[in-house]
């Protein structure tokens, strides 16, 4: 509001309406296009929170075992090979539905790990044979049925 003061007496000239309704009416606009980029944010962060939350809620499961003979064998028979030495054993799930216990996957007295979770897992072995001539294989079973193997005869050829 401006006032002007003329022969002692003060006149009062009003703010011009059309143009502060023309500032407002802007600043709506601007905060209309920042309120909808802040909610396409949103929704943004929202699905990669979903998609965390799934993740977190996936068991996470790391085992590995050694023998720690350096001779085995021979054997005439399929023989389950007892793993003896834990080197990783990761996994306990953070999710309370999920109860299972890495540890409790796999059997020290028999040499079989148990698959609690529906999950990938990897599975790798290394042997070897050095005598002439022999067999060796490594077989992995899935539910008492042989699932993959890996034979090899040892002629003393290379």
């Amino acid at each position: 509001m401006i006032q002007k003061e003329t022969n002692r007496q003060t006149t009062t000239n009003p703010p011009d309406i059309w143009a502060e309704l023309r500032v407002l009416t802007d600043m709506v606009v601007e905060q209309r296009v920042a309120l909808r980029n802040m909610e396409a944010r949103l929704g943004e962060v929202k699905n990669k929170v979903i998609v965390l939350t799934m993740d977190l809620d996936r068991p996470k499961m790391a085992f590995s075992a050694v023998l720690t003979h350096a001779y085995l064998g021979p054997f005439n028979t399929e023989t389950p090979l007892v793993y003896s030495k834990v080197i990783t054993n990761i996994g306990q799930p953070r999710h309370y539905r999920w109860t299972v216990i890495i540890s409790d996957c796999f059997s020290f007295d028999a040499g079989i790990f148990t698959a609690h979770v529906r999950v990938v897992y990897y599975f790798k072995f290394t042997a070897r044979d050095y005598r002439s001539p022999q067999w060796m294989g490594v077989y992995l079973y899935l539910n008492g049925q042989r699932l993959m193997w890996n034979r090899e005869h040892n002629n003393g050829s290379e």
